[in-house]
């Protein structure tokens, strides 16, 4: 009898020590770096926020450089790097001098930033052929330019469904790519 109540009250130990442990596990905070992405049920709980930022689009008159617009877009979970590259892919320009230069189906899978690099993780579909070289130099400097913008971010690597892109048409994506303000048009 004396050795029941001991494993009875071993057994009890053991399950209040589990429910603790269980917790304690689940009453941890959720902290988010900025540019990294939370679970769709940790998102569900977050504040939207409205911010403004600059897209870097491509003008329709094949000029060699991007035309800037602004945009207010909705931020979840403070991840403004994937809310701001989704509206440059995903999101037509306000103005007809510019377009959307992204090949057809191309979704925005995934951003992260980790010390000054933000990773951009594209769909299979931006890597398929574009209207030639010029839309593909100026889809990648639009992404690097828009992203850039964040003075957190000082490069960025892009991967198609997560793979590295050594090369898109003749561009060399190995390496990340710094901002190249002469892709840029100034204002006057």
């Amino acid at each position: 009898m004396n050795s029941i109540k001991k494993l009875t009250t071993a057994l009890v130990i053991f399950c209040c020590l589990a429910l603790v442990s269980g917790c304690a596990q689940n009453s941890a905070p959720n902290i988010t770096k900025p540019g990294s992405t939370a679970t769709d049920k940790n998102k569900k709980t977050q504040k939207m926020v409205d911010k403004k930022v600059v897209l870097y689009r491509v003008p329709t008159d094949g000029s060699p450089y991007l035309l800037a617009e602004s945009k207010i877009i909705k931020v979840t979970n403070n991840d403004f790097a994937l809310a701001t590259v989704k509206a440059l892919v995903e999101t037509l320009p306000a103005d007809r001098k510019m377009q959307n230069v992204f090949p057809k189906g191309t979704k925005v899978l995934g951003v992260s930033v980790q010390d000054g690099i933000a990773t951009v993780n594209f769909s299979k579909e931006f890597t398929k052929k574009t209207e030639g070289e010029y839309a593909s130099l100026m889809m990648v400097n639009a992404v690097v330019n828009t992203l850039t913008q964040y003075p957190e971010i000082k490069k960025v690597r892009i991967l198609a469904a997560g793979q590295k892109i050594v090369v898109l048409g003749q561009m060399d994506l190995e390496e990340p790519l710094a901002r190249n303000e002469s892709f840029i048009k100034k204002v006057k």
